[in-house]
């Protein structure tokens, strides 16, 4: 890995921040599995994209937001969520970091496995609610 840990540039790497996302319980740089009930810093990673073989151009590069543990995320990100208070997954309740607020965010949320928790305990109160 490059000296910048929010820089991805192997396919393992990829692989890994894919993992991280979708499965949660991951540090997406490091791959550590965390602990349950671990604070996870919601952390913009970027990623090398090489170049298609055959193709004159060099690659290039995509950022992805990504859970990493305490120790992946970068002193600024830490520095700026230091006083606050994380925000509860609403998938599986981990502590979560965001580097900021955002309007349009409802609900916090590790990876795409604590989204549909999430959604299947809100269609179940629903379902109970609607039967009463």
């Amino acid at each position: 890995m490059s000296d910048d840990p929010r820089l991805l540039t192997t396919d393992e790497q990829r692989e890994r921040l894919h993992t991280a996302r979708r499965r949660g319980g991951l540090c997406a740089a490091c791959g550590r599995a965390l602990e349950a009930g671990e604070p996870v810093y919601m952390e913009r990673l970027v990623i090398a994209i090489p170049r298609p073989a055959g193709e004159r151009v060099g690659g290039y590069r995509a950022t992805m937001v990504a859970p990493v543990g305490v120790e992946c995320a970068s002193p600024a990100f830490l520095t700026r969520v230091e006083e606050r208070e994380p925000e509860r997954c609403a998938g599986c309740d981990r502590p979560v970091y965001y580097s900021a607020g955002h309007p349009d965010r409802q609900q916090a949320l590790c990876s795409r496995a604590c989204r549909s928790r999430a959604a299947n305990a809100a269609r179940h109160a629903t379902r109970e609610r609607d039967s009463q």
